[in-house]
């Protein structure tokens, strides 16, 4: 049986959640069913060291976005690939392959919809575009569908799958806590990237209110952006030896093990890999309600929500685990099943490959 070739096409291929699940699906796929090709914006890749391998054909624009340029180059590289399917994971290189359909047959597919927040004129008429020229959209959740408005014929979600493979060989707590001098009893953290589409100013405001009435926590933040200095600049001087700033890190479950609580305040997520990551490793979660973090969230079973922006009831909500160690292992454990029943690795594969087959079918 001739293989399936797939072309995935991303921008900037840095740390992200998008990026991650990327990477994921690639490895997950059988290189005896699908020929796997990629084009990157650039090489300055995060990911691809670990993908290598599973990669048949990788291909950088060395552009610093997507334009006529770049629509020359992936007509070159399609004629080249000659793809079954292009699967492009952002929006702007759908809208440049929509014109190569013009020249080459072959299926198109968006991926690009991986957050609920609410569109603005010219993204709605983007996704209107690209729902119209493409044969499906998939979402990673419910709430980003709704929040674009694409038509359920058109439509699926596909929910982020975690391997757990992936804490099989973790560093020990106590080596994680020299590394990044965290003396403190108990540990809060929060993975994300440090810019404010991430509601960093909140969870800066609901730990400071905590360090206000006790002083056995430090707050580990792991991530970077271009608004870190100005987050930091939030930190009380009292306070700025409570907070640990680790940077982007390769062994992000390594650290987050070592979380007693672990806290993403942010607007509307899709479905969020910090979560998944969080309740995979049995730690209490509190996340902002809203967009695909109630998919993944059921208040007080798995995890608990809190209100956007809301500080206080932050830091009650952390407060409140902190000093409620068996409610902790609760809430820890029943995330950790929801993890393994409905958002495991194998599930995602599976769903990803049957949409594949199911696409090329109806074209044949």
């Amino acid at each position: 049986m001739d293989r399936i070739k797939i072309l995935y096409i991303i921008g900037f291929y840095g740390v992200g959640g998008k990026e991650r699940q990327l990477a994921e699906l690639i490895k997950g796929l059988p290189r005896n069913r699908y020929s796997v090709s990629l084009i990157i914006k650039n090489t300055d890749a995060h990911y691809l060291q670990s993908i290598a391998n599973d990669i048949d054909y990788l291909y950088s624009l060395e552009e610093k976005k997507f334009g006529l340029r770049s629509l020359l180059k992936i007509l070159k590289k399609i004629k080249i690939v000659k793809p079954d399917i292009v699967h492009s994971w952002a929006s702007m290189a759908t809208l440049l392959v929509i014109f190569t359909k013009i020249f080459h047959k072959f299926k198109l597919i968006d991926g690009s919809i991986r957050d609920s927040t609410r569109p603005d004129v010219i993204a709605r008429i983007i996704i209107k575009i690209i729902t119209l020229s493409s044969d499906r959209i998939i979402a990673n959740s419910k709430a980003g569908l709704l929040a674009y408005k694409v038509p359920e014929s058109k439509s699926i979600y596909i929910h982020n799958g975690f391997d757990f493979s992936r804490v099989c060989c973790l560093e020990p707590i106590e080596n994680i806590k020299e590394k990044f001098n965290i003396n403190s009893t108990k540990v809060v953290g929060m993975v994300a990237r440090i810019d404010f589409q991430k509601d960093y100013p909140t969870f800066i405001n609901a730990a400071q209110i905590i360090l206000g009435e006790r002083n056995d926590v430090k707050f580990v933040i792991i991530g970077d952006g271009e608004d870190k200095k100005e987050i930091q600049s939030m930190i009380d001087s009292e306070n700025k030896d409570r907070f640990v700033f680790a940077g982007k890190q390769s062994n992000v479950e390594s650290i987050i093990n070592c979380f007693d609580v672990a806290v993403l305040a942010t607007f509307k997520e899709g479905i969020s890999n910090s979560i998944i990551e969080y309740m995979a490793l049995e730690k209490p979660v509190i996340a902002t309600d809203g967009g695909g973090t109630s998919e993944l969230i059921e208040d007080e079973v798995t995890g608990y929500l809190v209100r956007v922006g809301d500080e206080k009831q932050l830091a009650e909500k952390i407060q409140f685990l902190l000093d409620h160690s068996e409610i902790c292992l609760r809430i820890g454990s029943s995330g950790k099943k929801h993890i393994i029943e409905n958002f495991n690795f194998e599930k995602m594969i599976n769903n990803y490959k049957q949409e594949y087959e199911k696409i090329l079918k109806f074209s044949s």
